[in-house]
């Protein structure tokens, strides 16, 4: 019927003539002199069904997808029902399952009472021993830095995450560990540990971090190597994966990333260690279609911790996980490493008295009118 309907707007006599002869077979109203307007009629009717069934199973296919969002968010049967009442009752813009899916996802971002993986204090720490609260810092500093970069610097920390932790064991290639870098910054991650080489020995590489490294909380373990650092990681709370093949290898999708997870990247040549192994929680790949067996590792850091993002985006709508107070804090160590010789910036402007127009006396005296610094007011 489709192909008759395209025939019929052909000008030609012999597509109408094949048209007739066929319709009379296909369309149960196609007969006389009026077959071609019959048929076109009929076919309009299919295609009329043909849309709506297509709206109805778009429409199925968005509530599973909703229903899903809710099972994320981790929300009941009953609370479902009860957050449709209350959308009715207010007469929302955002109606069913998708709109109790949103708030669902809304309630759980800003409940998020900050990470404890933050590896930053609550004071700033100069090289001269002394500390400086958070607002001081950040007043000290906001002379030094423009309003454009502070906009900027800011939208970053409202998306770094330290609930995923991605560990380099024994990479040879400098190239590589500053490909990783450079993805853990990109992907909203503000953490990275390296344990290095038994031997020591690495390869320079003229490619670089693109300054990532400067934006992240570097950690190596010299002392105590694989076993340290992942027991650390355990210890701290955090579920430890590595992407090593066995037979109870699960892909990266299956892996809950919302959960506290530290993943291992092992070395070029021979992957992970055993101890590595032995330690993880999960063994974890990623799924490939092609002839080759293995990705460059720091491809393969961009892929697991594209996927981290991806899952903790749909859960909660951000990759975040840090406090107002945290996201400060970060705010003033990004602003640190923007200023040029940052740290001692703010050791000089702690050793200069303050300005005569700051002290608390003489702008009293200045209010009252009088001479109380033995000048004129």
């Amino acid at each position: 019927r489709e192909s008759a309907h395209g025939i019929c707007w052909n000008k030609s006599s012999e597509p109408r003539q094949a048209l007739v002869a066929a319709s009379a077979a296909t369309c149960p109203h196609a007969a006389g002199p009026h077959a071609v307007l019959s048929c076109r009629a009929h076919t309009g009717q299919a295609h009329a069904r043909l849309a709506h069934a297509r709206l109805a199973h778009a429409r199925l296919a968005h509530a599973r997808v909703a229903h899903a969002r809710l099972a994320d968010a981790g929300m009941t049967q009953a609370a479902t029902h009860a957050c449709l009442h209350q959308q009715q009752q207010r007469g929302g813009s955002r109606s069913g399952v998708a709109g109790c899916a949103a708030a669902a996802e809304q309630g759980s971002a800003a409940a998020a009472p900050g990470s404890p993986y933050f590896p930053l204090g609550e004071q700033l720490h100069l090289d001269d021993g002394r500390s400086v609260d958070v607002d001081s810092a950040y007043d000290m500093l906001a002379k030094f830095t423009s309003e454009q970069r502070i906009a900027r610097i800011r939208s970053v920390v409202e998306q770094r995450a330290f609930g995923v932790l991605p560990i380099v064991e024994g990479l040879y290639d400098m190239g590589n560990l500053a490909a990783v870098c450079r993805s853990a910054d990109a992907m909203g991650f503000g953490a990275l540990h390296c344990v290095p080489a038994e031997n020591g020995a690495y390869k320079q590489s003229a490619r670089t971090s693109a300054g990532a490294d400067k934006w992240l909380e570097l950690k190596v373990w010299k002392e105590g190597g694989t076993e340290a650092c992942l027991r650390a990681a355990k210890d701290a709370g955090m579920q430890v994966v590595v992407t090593h093949l066995s037979k109870s290898s699960v892909t990266i999708q299956e892996i809950d990333w919302t959960r506290p997870t530290a993943f291992v990247l092992g070395n070029e040549k021979s992957g992970v260690t055993n101890a590595a192994v032995a330690l993880a929680d999960a063994c974890a790949v990623i799924p490939m279609d092609g002839f080759v067996e293995s990705f460059n590792i720091s491809v393969a850091g961009a892929l697991v911790m594209y996927e981290a993002r991806r899952q903790r985006v749909l859960r909660w709508g951000r990759n975040g996980d840090l406090s107002n107070a945290q996201q400060q804090r970060l705010m003033v160590e990004f602003m640190l490493r923007s200023v040029r010789e940052g740290p001692s910036v703010v050791a000089e402007l702690l050793d200069r008295p303050p300005q005569t127009w700051q002290d608390v006396g003489l702008r009293r005296a200045w209010a009252k009118g009088r001479d109380d610094c033995g000048r004129d007011a």
